[in-house]
């Protein structure tokens, strides 16, 4: 029968995960069901090597990696691991294993304790035949016997079943005539890409269901209801018997043959490995980049045997940006001012200001505002924001089936990993202000695809133009186990490490092991098994996995500049965004000039979102960031908001526009609200005209003419503007 444990948060004091509690109260509440008391821990790591158990949701936010881990006394259960900010080395995440796995061996003594003060009542199992005693019923005291012969049963059908098909299931784990002779195991081979043809899934799906037939008609004529061994089973069952035996000993038989395939010949079931070691070979990949029309941002179309997922990159506004909502999620307090922030930057408004790039950029990454978004990508303000989605798409036909009407919880969490892969490689809002969607879509799977997902993500976006830290890709490593050695207690364990596993190897194997990183460490790891395992195998599987990331980053460098024609160099985005992408400008001001710019009931800031066709987001801090489809209006828009914004400083260059012409000189308007006075005396020494200083004036300019100035002085008091031409060299125009 199912066991249904239900595990509700009826408080939080916001220190801890609940998950961990759940689990650790679950492993007490099954301890009758339970080989042994499993336990959790959740820690973080901070830069300076701080290691926190049970953080708050704060320090998790602070922190540089996160673990959960799960395990008995001496063996591995389950593990999720991400960078939170950036990768996680290989050394760092051992040691953070051994703390983990330290820390749950308390949790596992309280644990035994509570089972061992439970009441007899509760911990002894239910005296069903004293209860059928009391009720008059018949006695089945003769079922336990029944009993025993099922379970022996189930052992001599693998022992006949075994010694019939064994070649069978070898040959359907890859075994051929031509590997006759045992090969050498070598741990120096060096993991590569395999360049043949695959044994496709259909093909390995119909021998299987062969084997599994001819497994079952075997069971059906051999163990006949009128034999000794099912003398206790009604005629009407034997057959659905010997179809459920048939289920138990071809998994045995699978489990023993995959085994014996991958560390006696190291072939696999699809083929890799004829040529050299199948357990190290990744299968063929093939990358398109960009795979659809240049009216989408960014796209990919990333090939690993039969996985194949199409990924696209969406860049939207930054006000598409999403609050984080979670009812553990605490309010991140931020410290410091305004005034904290370098001002070494030219002023805004000022025509060199205007004319680099680099001085708006530097500006935009000052500390507060990039302390306050490197680890939310919120813009200079305090609300949480995430700004980073990456949605994974499962759909039914990529495996070959029909939808299901009930939802999917594999895309919910193999997305989740995906997109906490990811993560680490997204450029700060301060470089990168755009929000960013990736859309992964899984158009064929046979394993794995949670990983090609982490891979066709990186090329989406640096195909949109997304500058990322670093370029990701994701490898899974299964576990082939020889069941013999593992109840010899005298013996280690016989095992075999199977890089870039298959579904068929994942379903028969005993471990799931999904790593993404790059080349500096790891970003996310989740570690599935069927049984506990040891940490020596999953550091094993670590190191293969690495390898594998490393071939594949290597690979995906060269595919994508080959399918891109050059325009992805070394995994680096491409020079410029897609004509179609949207366009991010950024204004940094004052914050006590923002009632300028958003006038009374905001009807300025409305004026220019619909002039430009631009919408605008604003902070508290002083920042302004406008967004729009028209590259051309949205950079008119930015030298509007600057001019509403900005103030005049002294010794600053500026470009303004004639707007009267006076005996004395002439008016010039410099921004929209601000103008200035350049007296005669100030244009040049050089100009004279016969009718003195008025006709110099009206001889060299006219209403409407754009001149350059210096701004010389404002007057603390007036606040009146003077103005130079002198320093420029020259009077007129």
């Amino acid at each position: 029968g199912e066991i249904h444990v239900n595990c509700s948060v009826q408080s939080h004091g916001g220190r801890g995960n609940p998950a961990v509690l759940a689990l650790n109260t679950a492993s007490v509440g099954l301890r009758k069901y339970l080989l042994a008391p499993v336990a959790a821990v959740h820690l973080c790591l901070h830069s300076d090597g701080t290691v926190i158990f049970d953080p708050t949701q704060n320090e998790v936010q602070q922190s540089t990696a996160e673990l959960f881990f799960a395990a008995t006394r001496d063996k591995v259960v389950m593990i999720e691991a991400t960078g939170i900010t950036r990768y996680i080395p290989e050394n760092v995440f051992r040691n953070l294993t051994k703390l983990a796995h330290a820390a749950i061996q308390q949790v596992i003594d309280v644990q035994e304790i509570l089972i061992k003060d439970m009441s007899d009542e509760l911990c002894t199992t239910t005296d069903n035949e004293g209860d059928r005693v009391a009720l008059g019923l018949k006695s089945l005291v003769s079922s336990a016997d029944a009993q025993s012969k099922k379970s022996n049963i189930v052992q001599e059908a693998y022992e006949f079943i075994s010694m019939k098909f064994c070649d069978a299931s070898l040959r359907l784990f890859g075994y051929q005539d031509s590997l006759c002779e045992q090969r050498l195991k070598d741990d120096k081979t060096q993991v590569s890409v395999y360049t043949g043809t695959l044994l496709s899934k259909s093909t390995r799906g119909r021998r299987e269901h062969l084997l599994l037939t001819a497994i079952q008609q075997s069971l059906i004529t051999k163990f006949k209801p009128t034999s000794a061994e099912l003398s206790w089973v009604s005629e009407e069952h034997a057959e659905k018997l010997a179809r459920t035996l048939s289920d138990q000993v071809l998994r045995k038989l699978a489990q023993r043959a995959l085994f014996t395939t991958s560390s006696k010949y190291q072939v696999r079931a699809d083929r890799r490995g004829l040529l050299g070691n199948g357990c190290k070979m990744i299968r063929p990949l093939n990358v398109v980049v960009p795979a659809l029309p240049s009216v989408v941002h960014g796209s990919s179309l990333f090939t690993r045997g039969e996985t194949q997922v199409l990924c696209t990159t969406t860049l939207g506004a930054p006000r598409d940006s999403m609050p984080i909502s979670s009812p553990f999620h605490q309010q991140r307090e931020l410290s410091g001012n305004i005034n904290d922030v370098t001002s070494g930057e030219l002023p805004v408004g000022c025509s060199r200001y205007f004319r680099n790039q680099e001085a708006m950029m530097s500006d935009f990454n000052s500390r507060k505002v990039k302390a306050d978004s490197e680890r939310t990508g919120a813009s200079g303000t305090f609300d949480e924001m995430k700004r980073f989605f990456l949605q994974y798409d499962f759909p039914s036909f990529s495996k070959g089936e029909i939808p299901s009407k009930n939802g999917n919880r594999r895309e919910i969490g193999h997305g989740r990993l995906a997109e906490r892969a990811m993560l680490a490689a997204i450029p700060p809002a301060g470089e990168f202000p755009y929000s960013i969607r990736v859309t992964s879509e899984v158009t064929e799977s046979n394993g794995s695809s949670s990983m090609a997902s982490v891979c066709g993500s990186t090329l989406a976006m640096l195909d949109a133009g997304v500058p990322l830290k670093f370029p990701v890709a994701g490898v899974s490593v299964g576990l082939a186990v020889n069941k013999e050695s593992a109840f010899d207690k005298d013996s280690s364990l016989d095992y075999e490490l199977l890089l870039d596993i298959t579904g068929t190897e994942d379903h028969y194997g005993l471990m799931d092991l999904k790593v993404a990183g790059t080349t500096g460490g790891i970003t996310a790891l989740q570690l599935d098994v069927k049984e506990p395992l040891e940490l020596d195998i999953l550091y094993d599987g670590l190191k293969l996995a690495r390898q594998g990331l490393l071939v594949m980053i290597d690979r995906m460098e060269e595919l994508s500049e080959k399918s891109s024609c050059g325009v992805i160099s070394k995994l680096q985005p491409r020079p410029s965004l897609k004509k179609s992408a949207p366009r991010v400008e950024v204004v940094r001001f004052d914050p006590m000039r923002k009632r300028d710019l958003v006038g009374p009931g905001g009807a300025v800031l409305k004026q220019i979102e619909e002039r430009y066709g631009v919408s605008i987001d604003l902070s508290q801090e002083g920042q302004c960031l406008l967004f729009g489809e028209n590259h051309e209006m949205v950079t008119n828009a930015k030298l509007t908001v600057r001019d509403l914004v900005a103030d005049i400083e002294e010794g600053q260059l500026y470009e303004g526009t004639i707007i009267e012409i006076k005996d004395h000189g002439v008016i010039v308007e410099l921004l929209r609200n601000k103008e200035g006075l350049l007296h005669v005396s100030e244009i040049s020494p050089d100009l004279s005209h016969p009718e003195g200083n008025y006709g110099v004036v009206r001889s060299n300019f006219k209403v409407g003419d754009k001149i350059d100035v210096v701004c010389t002085g404002v007057d603390p008091v007036q606040g009146t503007i003077r103005l130079s031409r002198k320093e420029l060299g020259t009077g007129g125009k």
